[in-house]
């Protein structure tokens, strides 16, 4: 098979406008019965001094997940750090604007590019990453289910209580078994011989799975899941100091903040989070239970998008633009790269 080509600007231009429109419409839907001087009202008393708490840590987040990848790409390469951060704000910023993770594929074609390594070796960094963050959340997510039982049962009841962390019990302890398992395994194997032929696709997942196995080295993988607990608290942190920032009284705050942040995220599969209607949507969906009112859930929403995309902005605009002119050649090294053939 031969790799597919980039989309052209055109279909880009098109998919991002049609988004814009479906997030409109959302939003739109989602204001339809809220009490706009409420909202406004909310919004215009905002406690400064928790904005600012919630932006410092939503700072120190995204800064500790691009040293996440950094940890993550020393088993192939031996980077100067301040590069690779540049590379992961760069990627975050276009991961709030592209859906499905495509800040990602940016990011591994910049490791691949920049750091001299396989596309496989930036690939198994770039998983790594953000596989250690999806357990490690997933851990205090059902931390807080089990701590929270009785609440979550009367918001809930008591039947999706059970069935929520039967289902996140289950798929906590799958991705844990699966990457040890990954990791036993490739330590097993060997590259393929050098054959001058091209090579099969069991020739690329045999080496995908070999670097894999080399990112998920005792060092390494120790030292990125102490900063993933870092990242994902503060991830939660800036949530929680949003709700004295509103005044918005919520019982079990790391709770609703965690919900929000794992609704949110199955949300960005459609709408990027850029586009506030996202936000707004897993808002009104977690917080209305805990007694929140629309305006309030609403302006919440508000607050979340503007500390993620102001640090984002920040912290990943000059990174992005220094790499802008480069981009066609980024792209020319995944379409030349054997492992995407």
């Amino acid at each position: 098979m031969s790799s597919p080509e980039p989309p052209p600007p055109r279909r880009v231009a098109r998919k991002t406008a049609v988004q814009a429109l479906v997030s409109g419409l959302v939003l739109l839907l989602l204001l339809r019965g809220v009490d706009l001087d409420v909202l406004l009202g909310t919004l215009g008393g905002l406690a400064w001094a928790w904005v600012g708490a919630a932006t410092a840590l939503k700072i120190t987040g995204l800064t500790v997940r691009e040293l996440r990848l950094f940890v993550a790409i020393r088993p192939w390469h031996e980077p100067r750090v301040w590069h690779i951060l540049g590379i992961g704000f760069a990627s975050g910023l276009v991961n709030s604007v592209v859906p499905a993770r495509g800040g990602d594929v940016l990011a591994m074609a910049l490791l691949k590019r920049e750091c001299r390594v396989s596309l496989t070796a930036a690939a198994a960094a770039v998983a790594v990453t953000s596989l250690l963050e999806a357990v490690v959340f997933g851990v205090l997510l059902l931390g807080l289910l089990l701590g929270f039982a009785s609440q979550w049962g009367e918001l809930f009841g008591i039947a999706s209580a059970a069935e929520a962390t039967s289902v996140l019990s289950v798929a906590t302890v799958v991705t844990i078994f699966g990457t040890s398992l990954v990791a036993i395994v490739a330590r097993r194997l060997r590259a393929p011989p050098a054959q001058a032929q091209r090579p099969r696709l069991s020739d690329h997942l045999r080496n995908t799975m070999i670097e894999a196995g080399r990112g998920l080295g005792a060092r390494s993988l120790i030292a990125n899941a102490l900063l993933a607990v870092l990242q994902v608290a503060g991830v939660v942190g800036t949530l929680v100091c949003l709700f004295p920032a509103l005044d918005l009284h919520v019982e079990g705050p790391f709770l609703a903040a965690a919900l929000f942040v794992a609704a949110s995220s199955v949300v960005a599969v459609l709408l990027p989070a850029s586009m506030v209607a996202g936000g707004a949507a897993a808002s009104m969906l977690v917080l209305l239970p805990f007694g929140a009112t629309d305006a309030q859930a609403i302006a919440f929403a508000a607050m979340v998008w503007a500390v993620h995309s102001g640090p984002t902005l920040l912290l990943g605009a000059v990174p992005l633009w220094r790499r802008l002119g480069g981009l066609q050649e980024v792209t020319q090294t995944l379409e030349d790269d054997p492992a995407t053939a």
